[in-house]
């Protein structure tokens, strides 16, 4: 793992800079999605695509979000994949997990200003 560390406080920088050029989504969906992952994924790790999906749902994209929490990477269960696309043939409308997903933003404080939270008062 040191191999992939970066060697300096610039280098790290540039890192960061890279990855969070290539996040995802950059865009609103032009359709809906079905999203499945799974909780033990160590490849791409869950909070990732937790935060994918936050700002997918942001945008007012339509995702079926299937999060399997005692499944890894390979191991998801896909199998609910065919009914979804094949009702998107049909005339129902895509479920959308997204409103019990996003996380609402805090409360507002005292006179209309964000709430603050943390240790720092």
């Amino acid at each position: 793992p040191d191999d992939l560390t970066p060697s300096t406080a610039a280098a790290a920088a540039t890192l960061r800079a890279r990855l969070r050029a290539s996040d995802l989504p950059r865009d609103p969906l032009s359709a809906p999605a079905y999203v499945v992952y799974g909780g033990q994924d160590v490849l791409v790790p869950p909070a990732w695509t937790d935060a994918a999906l936050q700002t997918a749902c942001e945008m007012d994209d339509v995702v079926r979000i299937d999060m399997q929490p005692d499944r890894g990477h390979s191991d998801v269960d896909v199998s609910p994949v065919l009914g979804w696309i094949a009702d998107r043939f049909g005339t129902d409308p895509a479920p959308n997990s997204c409103p019990s997903f996003v996380t609402p933003p805090p409360p507002p404080g005292p006179e209309g200003t964000p709430a603050r939270t943390g240790d720092g008062g």
